[in-house]
């Protein structure tokens, strides 16, 4: 049979809170007769199992995925990111060079009812060839680059899940950021892919209460843009929208 302390050494090991640990060891410790310690003891098994599913629940609901349906009824997954993020450098060994998209190159390179007001893109200074850009459609910022070059500037890792929409395999993601001041933290939804050369980044993200939305406005945004042909970046050029 086991001694006091070895029952409040169990009780130690299993129980994820202070209080229902003190309730808990009081308990069992007020029934010193050998007999009635019998009958407890055969329960002692059975609640600690109950009380580790506890715990891993706890630990799921924080790490759980993330579903979302979306308008067109695809109903998609954002696996949740628990570490693995960091900085990627931009490094060029050639001359860039700059300008603002023009309207019809934005159409071009992002169609979709929602048309960004301006976007900032770089070109190989040397053949004008399109390298990357940056913009934000309504909440959502999107990066897009070249096939080869990093597409963001922070890279994530972790466990992700693929879908295949409109014949195009998507990545999506997310992760929550660490509470801030009045312990809120921040969901960041994400979504990749590439056609024809073209890496799409976008990231869309706010209170993680309303996270499952936040999914859906991406889903729909990424369905909407692989709705229609992809783009073809000879077409976008430094000298393009230029006098």
């Amino acid at each position: 049979m086991m001694k006091n302390a070895q029952i409040i050494a169990a009780w130690d090991s299993i129980l994820p809170d202070a209080a229902a640990e003190t309730r808990m060891r009081n308990a069992v410790l007020a029934y010193g007769d050998k007999k009635r310690f019998r009958k407890w003891h055969r329960y002692l098994i059975p609640i600690a199992a109950c009380l580790l599913l506890v715990a891993a629940g706890y630990r799921f609901r924080l790490t759980r995925p993330l579903h979302a349906e979306l308008d067109n009824g695809i109903r998609i997954t954002y696996h949740a990111t628990q570490n693995g993020i960091s900085e990627a450098m931009y490094a060029y060994d050639y001359e860039i060079c700059e300008r603002e998209l023009t309207a019809e190159e934005l159409h071009r390179l992002l169609p979709c009812s929602a048309q960004p007001d301006s976007c900032h893109a770089v070109f190989r200074a040397e053949t004008g060839t399109f390298l990357r850009a940056e913009t934000k459609i309504g909440e959502v910022h999107v990066h897009l680059a070249r096939e080869g070059l990093p597409v963001t500037d922070v890279i994530v890792t972790g466990e992700t899940s693929n879908a295949e929409i409109g014949g195009v395999p998507v990545t999506f993601g997310y992760f929550l950021t660490k509470p801030n001041s009045r312990g809120i933290r921040t969901a960041v939804l994400y979504a990749s892919f590439m056609r024809e050369g073209l890496q799409v980044y976008l990231e869309n993200g706010g209170d993680e209460a309303i996270r499952e939305q936040l999914g859906a406005d991406l889903g729909n945004l990424v369905c909407e843009l692989l709705r229609q042909d992809a783009p073809d970046l000879s077409e976008i050029r430094y000298d393009n929208g230029t006098e």
